[in-house]
Parts: C-alpha cells; sequence; structure tokens
C-alpha cells in the first residue's frame, strides 16, 4: 500500500514522540515500522558513524530533489517560453524589416511559425498561436502606409547621395 508524504510525515513524528493523531492504516504502518525496528535490534550491531552520515546525506539530497515530473514541467515551459521569444522575436523583425522585404515574406502567418515546433504541449501552443495572431495583428493594423512625405525624404537622399558621388574628392 503507498501512502501519501503527508501520511509518511504525520507517522515519522508519531514515531519520534510527538502527540499525532493517526488514521488507522497510518497507525497499522506505524506498527510495522515499530516491528522492523525491533527485530532489527536483535542484531545489536552498531551502526558505523560514516555510514550513518552517508544515509542522512542521501536521505536529505533525495527529499530535497525536485521529482521527475517537476523537472520534465519546468523543462517544457522553459522550451516554450523560448519558442514563443523566438517567434516574438522573428515576428518584430519582420514587423521591422516589411518596408524592405517582399510582400511573400512579411506575409507569413505566425500559425506557420508556432506549427514548425511541434511541441508536445498542443494546448498552450494553441493559445499562444492566437496571442501571436492577435499581436500579428495589431503591428499590420497600426503599420502607417508610406506617405508623401516619405517618398519626398528619400527621394532627397538619392539626390544627396548622387551629388556627393559627383563632387570631387577633397572639396569638403
Amino acid at each position: 500500500m503507498s501512502h501519501t508524504q503527508q501520511q509518511l510525515e504525520r507517522v515519522a513524528r508519531c514515531l519520534d514522540g510527538e502527540a499525532v493523531e493517526l488514521t488507522a492504516a497510518e497507525r497499522a504502518l506505524a506498527a510495522e515500522i515499530t516491528a522492523g525496528e525491533s527485530m532489527l535490534s536483535v542484531l545489536e550491531a552498531p551502526l558505523p558513524r560514516a555510514a550513518a552520515d552517508r544515509a542522512r546525506r542521501r536521505m536529505a539530497a533525495a527529499a530535497a530533489a525536485p521529482s521527475l515530473r517537476k523537472r520534465v514541467l519546468r523543462y517544457v515551459v522553459s522550451v516554450e517560453a523560448a519558442a514563443v521569444a523566438g517567434l516574438l522575436i522573428v515576428a518584430g523583425t519582420l514587423s521591422i524589416l516589411a518596408p524592405d522585404l517582399p510582400d511573400a515574406l512579411t506575409a507569413v502567418p505566425t500559425s506557420v511559425l508556432v506549427q514548425s515546433t511541434q511541441s508536445s504541449v498542443n494546448g498552450d501552443l494553441d493559445a499562444v498561436t492566437s496571442a501571436l495572431d492577435d499581436l500579428e495583428a495589431d503591428i499590420v493594423v497600426s503599420t502607417p502606409a508610406p506617405r508623401d512625405d516619405d517618398l519626398g525624404i528619400e527621394s532627397m537622399q538619392q539626390d544627396m547621395q548622387e551629388f556627393f558621388q559627383t563632387v570631387p574628392a577633397g572639396t569638403f
């Protein structure tokens, strides 16, 4: 029969002499442990101090170490966070470089980028995908169309470049 961590802690406190109310299953476990201790006491072999210290360190390390499930969950969450950060960087870069890129490259939906990650956590990725699609739509809507002023500035820049290319070196 498997016991929960809380049940084992209550049994341990009871065996340490603390006044703790135990359930029937916990009392049976405490009795089993006590019987096992009394069986071992017949051997009367002293436990070396180094062995006891080593056992105590191993128990403390095992109790302090996170479970495999928690470690896997942390890994999955960190991978998801890195994927989302990468996607946001790509989306931001595409929105900044949009005037310089052909329309085919700027029209890549983030759902295509998210599908390429092939993560096992589809529910979370669906939420991230919809959030990124919303962000992309906001960026597209908020990006102003080129105005006549912008075109005038670009033509002035081209004129200045042509002028400086035609002026002999050392004139300025």
